[in-house]
């Protein structure tokens, strides 16, 4: 938490510094797809399944079920590279985004839930530094209530959010090209807001880590099990999907895709007095 602090105040500071310019240089950066996976205890594929659901899980009780609320999460990770040219100068992230693909079978209605984002921690076991994406799932199950690791982290308190009903994500879905029913797979995008200081510190340590690791989850219901149809909810695909064709065509891998800026547009420098 000490890391994050300072890395939230270099960041503020490296965007002062920039104050007197006129004009921003745009430099985009793409971050290198590390490793991604379903996170779920059935998972018995880790790091080579074509696709992750994404659902909650709650009866409150009524099942005996421990399942996390956040039951299907996608967990992926990207190592990131600040170019050459910017690596001694102060920067701001002007712009970031997630993106990913949904299949062209895809049946669910987009009014029964949300689509979510949220910046992974690690810990107590595992660590984003060590972290290969075949590690054995960590969280709730069947039978155990347990807190996930790797885990997601409401926004601005950085409390486990997998079980918390309100949790605040940092970002959350949008998918122009599907209204319930699509016959190819389709991208969905995520937008995190920069200007918020904490998505903004947090943006900067990842640049400084070389890693930016992330959980997307979904509050669309699912069944644990039940008699009668299941539920639908959306489904990423995988870099392990991207060829299948069952899946779709235009697919392509989970991307994060970030602007840096020599200079911050005006309007974000209230945001740091």
């Amino acid at each position: 938490m000490k890391a994050r602090m300072l890395m939230r105040a270099l960041a503020l500071t490296g965007v002062l510094t920039g104050l007197g310019a006129v004009a921003a240089a745009q430099t985009e950066v793409t971050g290198s797809l590390k490793n991604d996976r379903w996170y779920y205890p059935f998972n018995a594929t880790p790091g080579s399944r074509t696709t992750a659901a994404l659902f909650s899980f709650y009866d409150g009780g009524a099942s005996g079920f421990q399942f996390n609320y956040r039951d299907g999460e996608a967990l992926i990770q990207w190592e990131l590279t600040v170019p050459t040219e910017l690596q001694s100068s102060s920067f701001f992230v002007s712009s970031a985004r997630i993106e990913f693909y949904d299949t062209k079978s895809a049946d669910w209605t987009p009014g029964d839930g949300e689509i979510e984002a949220y910046a992974a921690g690690f810990g107590p076991t595992y660590s984003e530094a060590t972290w290969v994406g075949t590690e054995t799932y960590i969280g709730g199950g069947p039978s155990t209530a347990a807190q996930r690791d790797p885990y997601p982290r409401n926004l601005g308190t950085d409390t486990h959010a997998e079980d918390d009903l309100a949790g605040v994500p940092w970002g959350t879905g949008v998918y122009p090209d599907y209204n319930g029913s699509t016959s190819e797979a389709f991208k969905i995008t995520i937008d995190l807001n920069v200007n918020d200081p904490d998505i903004q510190a947090e943006l900067q340590a990842d640049l400084a880590s070389g890693l930016s690791s992330w959980l997307i989850t979904a509050t669309f219901p699912g069944a644990q099990p039940g008699p009668g149809p299941q539920p639908s909810y959306p489904q990423i695909i995988l870099s392990e999907g991207v060829s299948d064709t069952a899946l779709g065509t235009v697919q392509q891998a989970p991307a994060l895709i970030l602007t840096l800026s020599t200079a911050s547009a005006a309007e974000n420098w209230h945001l740091y007095e």
